[in-house]
């Protein structure tokens, strides 16, 4: 009995020292994936800097987004000792048998270490040709919404192209899909611009379908395209899909390769062909239309084609929109005007012109002469 309990104190000084390994790793583990799924409300803050479609053809989470929160498989795996152990004989009782004690706490062990829980989890569009995204609304609509954006945030236009088919283009829900620069074409323009891939029927997608079937291991030689089916099934895709080319549709679609249902509770569940359905996220992702559209509006200004893009190192530069940017300034701060200068042939200014009150020059005379002074004190050094 003795040593019985001499061997029982040692295993559970192995299991204490292992915990702290196990628990590092699980934290490592959340950071890892919530820097690359972060939430949604931190993507906002994202577009501008270097993250902003830094998501090339070859990388790992290339085509992928965030569905939420949930418990996932630890990186760092467990297994469980082998039953007997090498020197047992083949009429050995069972583990739980043999130390009983001992047996337990590793049960404990991995059932509590085994999964990490409220782990930020995303899903690769690239393995489903078809994904249903259906349940109670608006919870499907808001997890949807915040797949796209996850998506539009990342991914370059050049690498991931967005089309939309829906019954109504001006659904206040929806209508802010306009903005993204993944929703318009590369080459075709109309008197707006560039054409939105938006449409109403079907017959938008026909080039999609004279692919062939889908290859979840197979990078497309163009841009990723992810189809927003809006209308409920309409877009008519085979159940084999389209390379290159993944349907969401928001609704409960049978149809679908893979299906995610939310909960009026804020959870989600997931089924694959020929399966129940499973618990996939405790906290399923939500984005109202009000956080998309300006999400999508700060896209706009950003470029749609890779020529300002550099494809080496994934730097993008901002379209010169500002008045300020299109004289080669980046604040309003570095320009200085014309007047003022160093040499001294003074400057003259006609402010005869009359207010509305005829009483005073107007107001816009009068912030010129400050101006004029402001600039003549800053070169007094010449």
């Amino acid at each position: 009995m003795p040593e019985i309990n001499a061997d029982r104190k040692e295993y559970l000084r192995y299991l204490a020292g292992l915990r702290g390994r196990v628990t590092s790793s699980a934290t490592s583990q959340v950071a890892f994936f919530g820097y690359h799924a972060p939430h949604p409300d931190d993507l906002l803050s994202l577009v501008g800097t270097q993250r902003q479609w830094s998501r090339p053809a070859n990388s790992d989470f290339y085509a992928a987004t965030r569905i939420g929160i949930g418990d996932q498989p630890a990186v760092d795996r467990l297994l469980k000792p082998a039953v007997g152990g090498e020197l047992a004989a083949t009429s050995a009782a069972p583990q739980p048998y043999l130390e009983p004690v001992s047996h337990m706490w590793v049960v404990k062990f991995l059932r509590t270490h085994g999964l990490i829980h409220d782990c930020p989890k995303l899903l690769q569009l690239r393995t489903f040709p078809t994904i249903a995204i259906g349940g109670a609304r608006p919870g499907a609509d808001r997890l949807l919404t915040a797949m796209i954006c996850h998506l539009a945030v990342f991914h370059p236009p050049d690498l991931l192209q967005i089309r939309v088919l829906t019954d109504d283009p001006e659904d206040p829900d929806w209508s802010w899909l306009k903005w993204l620069p993944h929703v318009q074409h590369q080459t075709d323009t109309d008197a707006a611009g560039p054409v939105r891939m938006i449409y109403t029927r079907p017959d938008g997608l026909a080039d999609l379908a004279a692919r062939g079937p889908h290859a979840p291991d197979t990078l497309p030689t163009g841009p990723y395209v992810v189809v927003v089916d809006l209308t409920g099934g309409k877009a008519g895709f085979p159940p084999d899909g389209r390379a290159g080319v993944t349907v969401l549709t928001l609704g409960n679609h049978r149809g679908s390769a893979y299906r995610i249902r939310v909960a009026e509770d804020g959870t989600a569940d997931d089924r694959l062909p020929g399966q129940q359905f499973r618990l996939v996220t405790s906290v399923a992702d939500s984005m109202s239309p009000q956080e998309a559209a300006r999400l999508a509006r700060k896209l706009a200004g950003w470029s749609i084609t890779g020529t300002i893009l550099d494809k080496t190192s994934r730097v993008q530069k901002k379209v010169a929109t500002e008045w300020h940017q299109l004289v080669g300034a980046k604040t309003v701060e570095e320009i200085t005007p014309p007047a003022g200068g160093c040499t001294p042939t003074p400057t003259v200014i006609d402010s005869r012109f009359p207010s509305a009150t005829n009483s005073r020059p107007a107001t816009s005379c009068t912030w010129i002469s400050r101006r004029v002074r402001s600039s003549a004190a800053g070169r007094t050094g010449c």
